[in-house]
């Protein structure tokens, strides 16, 4: 069973639910601060990834987050050649006009701050993150 589009479910403090194609993503913020593969680490064993941003309701989603302006938080976005979601899922290009600070020496991570700007930055780095989890199902949310 898939949720309805018209009446997205309330779920646990914490989460919100934007819905693409079929499916739904859950956006968990960690406040913890972690390198880019640490974050990724975590977000693997505890939820699916880190959050990969491929639309602007994505982008709208994660930005109601309670981070505050101009703190850097880590999404999936990374390049070691061609810049590529930690999900697999590699960008036609089209995000570039987000990417504020490039850098391809050093940086091949990339954390955004409200409001929507992107930047590149040493994976090393450490800042909070989302991340996501794939749900087809309401087992975690009420209506």
């Amino acid at each position: 069973m898939f949720f309805d589009v018209t009446h997205p479910p309330k779920c646990p403090p914490g989460w919100l639910i934007s819905s693409t194609c079929l499916y739904y993503v859950q956006y968990h913020y960690v406040s913890d601060e972690m390198t880019w593969p640490e974050a990724q680490i975590y977000c693997r064993q505890n939820h699916t990834d880190l959050a990969p941003i491929k639309t602007i309701e994505d982008m709208n989603q994660i930005c109601n987050f309670s981070f505050s302006a101009y703190e850097p938080v880590w999404t999936g976005l990374y390049s070691r050649i061609n810049w590529t979601w930690s999900d697999g899922y590699t960008t036609n290009g089209t995000y570039n006009v987000y990417l504020t600070s490039l850098n391809f020496l050093d940086n091949h991570c990339v954390y955004i701050e409200r409001p929507l700007l992107w930047f590149s930055d040493n994976c090393s780095a450490e800042y909070p993150f989302i991340c996501y989890r794939m749900r087809a199902t309401a087992s975690k949310c009420t209506t």
